[in-house]
């Protein structure tokens, strides 16, 4: 259900679905079970697709955490295979981090470059609100002309 809620859009609801699976699971498995692993880490595919990135990367490290020491090598490899997903979420959200930072720079330039475009993202006017007020004046232009 939650990956048809996913694939549907509904995000947030298939995150409490994957939460509520996850909390069922665990009543009867530990973390090094490979059910509750694929759990976890449905999880933190959502979290990741939500743009949470600490909640998926702290998911992948406790896996990772706990499987570490292992004398199983199957979970001596999902433990590995958790870290490496734990550092390409980090990857993921520092590239988020700095995609963001260009944006604010970009809108920073274009206010530096044009005051009166910082003075109406100051004021929370929007480019619909400033085309509105203008189509109104137009209008009242052409009224008092009549």
């Amino acid at each position: 259900m939650a990956a048809v809620a996913e694939a549907r859009g509904r995000l947030d609801e298939a995150i409490e679905l994957r939460e509520s699976s996850l909390t069922l699971i665990s009543e009867s498995t530990e973390v090094t079970h490979p059910e509750m692993r694929a759990a976890m880490d449905l999880l933190a595919g959502s979290y990741m697709t939500k743009g949470n990135h600490d909640l998926a990367e702290h998911l992948y490290s406790q896996v990772s955490l706990e499987l570490q020491g292992s004398r199983m090598e199957e979970r001596l490899e999902a433990g590995q295979m958790m870290a490496k997903r734990a550092e390409e979420v980090r990857r993921l959200r520092d590239l988020a981090l700095l995609e963001q930072e260009e944006v604010e720079a970009e809108k920073r330039r274009a206010m530096e470059n044009n005051p009166s475009l910082a003075e109406d993202m100051h004021l929370g006017r929007t480019r619909e609100h400033l085309g509105a007020l203008l189509q109104e004046q137009s209008s009242y232009s052409l009224a008092g002309r009549r």
